[in-house]
Order: structure tokens, then sequence, then C-alpha cells
């Protein structure tokens, strides 16, 4: 079967069957990277719609798309049961086509043959490249003395200085994860981290959980420092609050907090990422809608959804902050096997006695897993729930907390 054509039933399937889509992720097809044929560009399509919308006002939109996939030739008994049935079929395809590609560029031009075989790679829709050391070091390097000249090389959020440099930078590529209790303040945390990141940074915080009212007062109440009580006593006048916003407001971007399919948290940061992305926040993972099967389990699932989330930021240059909800035995609810992928896992807690600062500490951020710094460290904060505003106030090694608040009061 050509490519075109399986692809064709394959696109038909994926719109019409919520639950094929997870069946054609762990099949390995990408529609993101498959040549630009009319049937690719439908889903792409789809996948952009589904950035905000439900997968039924998507499909809605679709209904000429969906009849012109139909006109193609739809022939669905021959599109395998399952996920490993389909990948083969694709890779079969997916070669033929590769191969047709290359004969009918060898005919074009003739005398670049030995090019074209050497640059041939049958799994271009995966393809693994490799460099030598002189060929990478040098450049990388430099780059790396550069960012250094500029100060760019650990990416620091503005007030948050402390743990930046604790975490090795907010930089690019990576993953943070920001654990919590429920109701503690873990996005609390992230909305701190995002304001201050967005005086300098273009933000984007795919809010899954809280409707736009509560953001709002949330923010004001954040960014103009006043209290919820002034809030709900009508003591924040509207210009205030909107005067305030100004600064950072048009680099911050929220969604409605709906739900959002792992194809719609891609879409939707490529999108972002043509008009400027530096920061995101997803809130939160049990919320990213996995489309379940009693074969595979919801962890596995959820660990999927997340190396997937992870390779994004490496791809689009991204600084990527995840929350997960704590359970009552201080695990991850999800699973812990879903933090394997992140590269700095941030616990947002209570402080106790032993760990005060000159009495001002009343939280701590530990880094429970710290790839780009130091173990057993965590920033302690003032944490003011009445305007939600966090300030650092040191940092120290938690497992040591005498010796490092003996070490921080020197500093």
């Amino acid at each position: 079967m050509q490519l075109g054509k399986f692809l064709n039933n394959i696109a038909y399937l994926y719109l019409v069957d919520e639950e094929f889509q997870r069946v054609s992720i762990l099949a390995g097809i990408d529609w993101n990277r498959l040549p630009h044929f009319e049937n690719v560009e439908i889903v792409k399509k789809y996948l952009v719609l589904r950035a905000n919308n439900s997968h039924k006002a998507a499909l809605s939109e679709m209904g000429d798309d969906i009849r012109f996939l139909e006109m193609g030739g739809v022939s669905l008994e021959n599109v395998g049961g399952d996920e490993e049935e389909i990948s083969h079929q694709f890779q079969k395809a997916y070669k033929a086509y590769r191969y047709s590609e290359l004969g009918l560029s060898l005919q074009a031009h003739p005398d670049f043959g030995d090019k074209l075989l050497q640059e041939f790679d049958i799994d271009q829709s995966s393809v693994i490249k490799t460099k030598t050391v002189t060929e990478f070091l040098p450049t990388e390097y430099e780059a790396f003395l550069e960012k250094q000249r500029l100060g760019l090389e650990r990416v620091i959020i503005p007030g948050f200085e402390m743990l930046s440099k604790m975490v090795g930078g907010f930089n690019p590529g990576r993953i943070v994860m920001i654990l919590g209790e429920t109701g503690f303040g873990k996005t609390n945390l992230a909305l701190n981290l995002l304001v201050r990141a967005a005086t300098k940074a273009k933000c984007l915080f795919i809010n899954m959980e809280m409707a736009l009212a509560d953001i709002t007062n949330r923010l004001v109440v954040l960014t103009t420092q006043k209290s919820f009580k002034d809030l709900y006593e009508g003591q924040i006048k509207y210009e205030q609050a909107v005067f305030d916003l100004k600064a950072y407001g048009d680099n911050i971007k929220f969604t409605e907090g709906y739900s959002l399919s792992l194809q719609s948290i891609e879409s939707l940061m490529r999108k972002e990422k043509h008009s400027g992305l530096d920061f995101v926040v997803i809130d939160y993972d049990q919320k990213i809608d996995l489309v379940y099967s009693k074969n595979i389990p919801e962890w596995k699932l959820l660990q999927i959804a997340i190396q997937k989330i992870e390779n994004i930021a490496k791809e689009l240059n991204l600084c990527v902050l995840l929350l997960a909800q704590l359970n009552r035995d201080g695990l991850v609810s999800s699973s812990h096997r879903a933090t394997f992928t992140a590269h700095t896992i941030l616990n947002f807690k209570s402080n106790d006695s032993k760990s005060a600062f000159d009495n001002q500490a009343n939280a701590l951020i530990s880094a429970e897993k710290n790839r780009h710094g130091k173990k057993n460290q965590a920033c302690l904060v003032k944490y003011n729930s009445d305007n939600l505003n966090i300030h650092e106030i040191a940092v120290v090694d938690y497992k040591k907390q005498e010796i490092g608040v003996k070490r921080a009061k020197e500093v």
C-alpha cells in the first residue's frame, strides 16, 4: 500500500475515533515529521484546533476535510488493529515511499548520485544524527563562552536568583517538575515564577485547573501585593490592577482551564513558539487528557506523555514547568515513575522550626532531584498566603539544616 493511501486511512480514523489517537502515537506516527501530504496537513489542522477546543468542537470545524479524506477512498480493512501492526504497516509504507523518492531524485540529478546516496536515510522520520568532537565542541564551547560573557549560560528568573542558581538555571530544553500537597501552593509558586520571568521572557501557562476568573484574582493580589481581604472588600481599584499587569501581562498567555490532550499541548506550544516563547507551565500532569487503554496502565501513558513533552522542550528550546500533586504518603499521585524524565524536581512545602532562617522562613522549595545542581539543596522562602507572594531568604542543605543555615548566614 502506498504511504499516501495508508496515511489517508490513518488520518480518517484519527479524526473520527478519538481513542485511535493513542494507538497511532504508540505506533510512532508523528504527524509533524511526515511528508506534506494533504491528509497529513488535515491532521495538523485538527491538532491546532484541539489546542483550545474539545475533540467534538474541533471536529465540527472539519466537515469538508473529512469528506476530502473519504473521497480519497477510505479502506479501513487495510488498517491493523493494534499499534504493533500499524507500526509495521507504517514502516513498510514509509520505506517504500523513501526509496521511491530516492529513485526520482537520482533520475532528476544523476550527477549528484553519490551525494544523494550518502545523505539518504531510510528512517528520516526519526533521524539520529551524530557529530564528531571536532565538529561540535569548538562551536558549542564558543557559544557557551558568549553566553557566559552576556550572563546567559544560566537562565535566572528575576526575584528567584537563589533558586535559579540552585537548580543550575531554568534553561531551555529542560523539564522542571513542581510537586506539592493539595492546596498548599504549587500553582502559586508557578505563578510567582512566571510573573517574574515574564518581565524579560515570553511565557505560556497551560491552565487545565482553574477558571480565568480565579486566575484573575490570583494575579491581581500577587502583582499588587494587596491581600485577598482587600480584594473581596473592594479595596483594589481597577486602575491599580490593570496598571500593575501592563509591565508583563502581554508576555504571559493562559489557556481557559479545560483539560487538553497531549497532541493539543504540543500543537499549542508549536503555535506560540512562532511568535516567541521561552517558558511553559503545565498545570498539572493528571489533567493531561490521555486516551486510556486497559492494555496500558495510566502511569505508562503519563510517562510517555512527559517524555514527549521533554522532546518538544528540547526541539523548541523551551523550559517547561510541569506541576504534579502529592498523595498522603508524600509520593507523586500519578506515579513516581512519571518523574524519571524530569531534570529537576522541586517540592514546595511548609517549613519546620529547625530549618527556619532568622524566624523568617515559613516554607521551602527542596530539590528532590537536581541534575544540574548540588544534592540536598533547598531554598528557604517566606510565603505570604494573603497575597501569594514568595520571597527568597537563603539556600541551605536541607539534610543538614543547622550547618546549612550557618553557612547561609555567613554568605
